[in-house]
């Protein structure tokens, strides 16, 4: 099995008190946002920003009078940021309402929106569609059998409600994660009651909130589906829980369907105990990664694991973090290095639960390689030097920038005419014009998922003597 990725940091962040990461997210940036709930004397939604490296930028607690927190967060297609999850009706009240909240890339509140009727809802996910609204998906119990059921709504830019549906034709419904396909439509994921158990329950939606397909997986066994992606060939993954018991035995479940939801593979992962797969993301190269939790009935013995499988399941790479705490992750992302971000909850006996934040690394992500000069430091005799690198990576370059003390001499793409080699998979090769003395060269580039790498350079060109006969 491969060893596609390496640790890189583990961070926890947090009080004395109760914190827990729900979701993450790369931002336009190249930092990572972090969203879940804090509690301090009451239950606060939080969000924490932090550069690539894991050093905190900024943290905002969205106070009130009443408890809030975030279930899901996503960058919007103008760089701000859109919160979901539940806030209480009105104070002293435990009744909650879908809560919808953006602010700008800093954290200031833009505007919020509550959604809600006389009972319980709560929004779990959230996708921006392309006329640039929002799906959100979760629960609603304001119904006369005071029941849980499906719930979905679609909101303007501005979040005024367009629709409103509710799916209650089983003893209890929830959704849980909602995704945007190809086509323009919506894949809900969650669960359905049937005869006292959970069972995985998927239903496809149009932008207009009409029916495409409404499929309950009743296998016999105990089942939730927490998370759902559409891979690139435009099959569906989802992962969640799989227990043929009532007890604490369960196993993590990773369901690949074709594009109607009918189902190709089932990965179960057993253990001695409890494990769940609970949040799944596509990669770069066409594969998924799933991550979750393996929780034995030893005393602060709970892990943080992540797989990386294929579109026909099979597995190319996998980890367990381990350490003598609990830990449950509740999101995961690939990060625009081609690197990947988990975060969730970590229990330390001192500090009580707090942020966590897991990274791997992986040497696929777009580097410049010099063969020309090979050495930082290099003379030069001729005024027009040859810069001769190789960019390497699983990410086309788009763009190349070339300076000299400053001044720039090439904007561009690499030429494709240059032989390309296992070893060089995208060349670059550029005539550089020196001054006498030292030069810093530059370059910079930019690949199809946005990263951006630079390196340098120092070239004396020394003139040849002047001497005449």
């Amino acid at each position: 099995m491969s060893a596609q990725f390496t640790f890189d940091w583990a961070k926890g962040f947090g009080g004395d008190r109760e914190d827990k990461a729900t979701s993450v997210i790369e931002t336009f940036d190249g930092g990572l946002l972090l969203g879940g709930v804090v509690i301090q004397k009451k239950t606060h939604l939080w969000l924490l920003k932090l550069d690539e490296k894991g050093q905190e930028v900024w943290g905002k607690t969205y106070e009130n009078n009443f408890s809030s927190g975030a279930n899901s967060i996503i960058e919007t297609t103008d760089s701000c940021i859109v919160a979901v999850g539940f806030i209480t009706k009105k104070k002293n009240d435990r009744t909650t309402d879908g809560w919808f909240l953006k602010t700008n890339y800093k954290g200031k509140i833009l505007f919020e929106k509550q959604f809600g009727k006389s009972g319980n809802e709560e929004l779990k996910d959230i996708v921006q569609i392309h006329d640039g609204g929002y799906v959100a998906v979760g629960f609603s119990d304001s119904n006369s059998d005071d029941e849980k059921e499906i719930w979905i709504i679609k909101i303007d830019a501005q979040a005024n409600l367009l629709w409103s549906k509710t799916y209650g034709d089983t003893e209890e419904d929830a959704a849980n994660s909602v995704c945007l396909t190809s086509d323009g439509a919506c894949v809900i994921a969650g669960y359905a009651t049937r005869r006292d158990k959970h069972v995985l329950r998927l239903i496809k939606i149009d932008a207009d909130g009409n029916d495409i397909w409404d499929k309950p997986f009743d296998t016999g066994a105990l089942r939730e589906a927490d998370d759902v992606v559409e891979t690139g060939n435009g099959s569906l993954v989802v992962v969640g829980y799989n227990s043929w018991t009532n007890s604490k035995q369960s196993d993590a479940l990773v369901e690949i369907l074709d594009a109607s939801g009918d189902s190709l593979y089932t990965l179960i992962y057993p253990v001695d105990g409890r494990a769940e797969a609970t949040s799944v993301c596509t990669t770069h190269d066409s594969m998924v990664v799933v991550t979750g939790y393996s929780e034995s009935n030893q005393l602060m013995k709970s892990n943080f694991w992540l797989k990386k499988i294929n579109i026909k399941g099979e597995m190319v790479w996998q980890s367990d973090f381990l350490r003598k705490s609990y830990d449950y992750p509740s999101s995961v992302t690939e990060t625009r290095d081609n690197g990947l971000i988990s975060v969730g909850a970590t229990y330390n006996l001192e500090q009580g639960w707090d942020y966590a934040a897991l990274k791997y690394r992986t040497n696929n992500k777009t580097r410049i390689v010099f063969s020309s000069p090979y050495d930082t430091i290099s003379a030069s005799g001729v005024k027009d030097f040859e810069l001769d690198i190789c960019f390497t990576g699983d990410n086309s370059i788009q763009n190349v920038d070339v300076t000299v003390n400053g001044s720039l001499q090439f904007s561009g793409q690499p030429s494709k005419n240059l032989i390309t080699t296992k070893e060089c998979p995208c060349p670059f090769i550029e005539i550089v014009h020196l001054q006498p003395g030292m030069n810093k060269v530059k370059i910079s580039a930019r690949d199809n998922r946005n990263y951006f790498v630079s390196e340098e350079r120092i070239i004396y060109y020394i003139p040849p003597p002047n001497i005449t006969w």
